[in-house]
């Protein structure tokens, strides 16, 4: 595939890139979290992305090693409590982070949706297997809409999750739970999770995305238009001089803070293109590529 037309976009898909091709461990296929002794699945299905869209037969078999060794982890015991959700790390020995299957499900309905036909054989439908036991098991979890950033991710799934499995059950389900979404949020005039560095970053892709490719145009202004929103939040505290967000803040970080990086400020960087937004120094933190490539490749929709 070529690479984006927005400048700022090929560039961070570019360091991801480059930074996974550093970080991949052919010995499991999959990629390392920077120096930590650990392997990353959400990076690693990011890397899949990336070498899908090289496009040649050596990259395209490394995406399908990659996309099966976190296949893997996925628990798969028809018993357990968790069934459908997924390890976070590879060296974990069970499911620890419930919101595993929310951002491992968004990557996977990625590479079905616009890579399908790059797949190796046989890999997509194993990639719908595993998207259908993680919808039931996103139902069973059943999240508050309090819980902006999860509740979001839960609707965005479950449509274009549905859509990818053939399953309008769910993609009813992700419709009714924006309703009900929508008027939770209308009640106070802002997300739960309110101006969150980190998490509204997570709450613009999850409503884009929506927005771009949920399969009924109604749903998809209505996803648009509660993205414009969110936007507009984010500009009502957002401080250029200090390229940093005004508090008070809902579920903010250190590093968001700080003046370090962050996730909102990737997403607003590749906006706005002020290199404040992007700073190296004692306060930033280690970069996380899988953030990169979403926010490279995701059409965002600011007002």
């Amino acid at each position: 595939m070529t690479a984006p037309a927005d400048e700022r976009a090929a560039r961070l898909l570019a360091e991801a890139e480059r930074a996974y091709d550093d970080l991949w461990d052919d010995a499991v296929a999959m990629v390392r979290y920077g120096d930590a002794p650990a392997h990353d699945p959400r990076g690693t299905f990011a890397y899949a992305i990336v070498l899908l869209r090289r496009g040649d037969a050596a990259a395209r078999n490394r995406a399908a090693r990659a996309i099966r060794a976190v296949l893997a982890l996925q628990e798969r015991a028809p018993d357990d409590v968790h069934h459908g959700n997924f390890r976070w790390t590879l060296e974990e020995s069970c499911v620890r982070d419930l919101n595993g299957v929310e951002f491992m499900l968004d990557s996977l309905n990625e590479i079905v949706r616009v890579h399908e036909d790059a797949l190796a054989p046989g890999l997509a439908e194993e990639i719908r297997e595993a998207i259908a036991i993680g919808l039931d098991e996103i139902d069973r979890l059943d999240v508050h809409p309090g819980y902006t950033n999860i509740a979001l991710s839960d609707i965005s799934n479950s449509v274009l999750g549905g859509v990818v499995t053939g399953d309008t059950a769910y993609v009813e389900r992700g419709a009714r739970r924006l309703e009900n979404w929508l008027a939770f949020t209308n009640r106070s005039g802002a997300p739960h999770e309110y101006n969150s560095p980190t998490y509204c970053a997570v709450d613009l892709q999850r409503l884009a995305a929506l927005a771009e490719h949920a399969p009924d145009a109604a749903l998809a202004l209505k996803a648009r238009l509660a993205e414009e929103r969110l936007w507009q939040h984010v500009a009502a505290h957002y401080h250029p001089a200090l390229a940093q967000l005004a508090g008070p803040h809902a579920r903010a970080y250190y590093d968001g803070t700080s003046g370090a990086g962050g996730y909102l400020k990737l997403l607003l960087w590749r906006l706005l293109g002020d290199p404040a937004l992007r700073p190296a120094g004692a306060y930033d933190t280690p970069t996380r590529e899988e953030m990169h490539v979403s926010v490279a490749l995701d059409t965002l929709h600011p007002p």
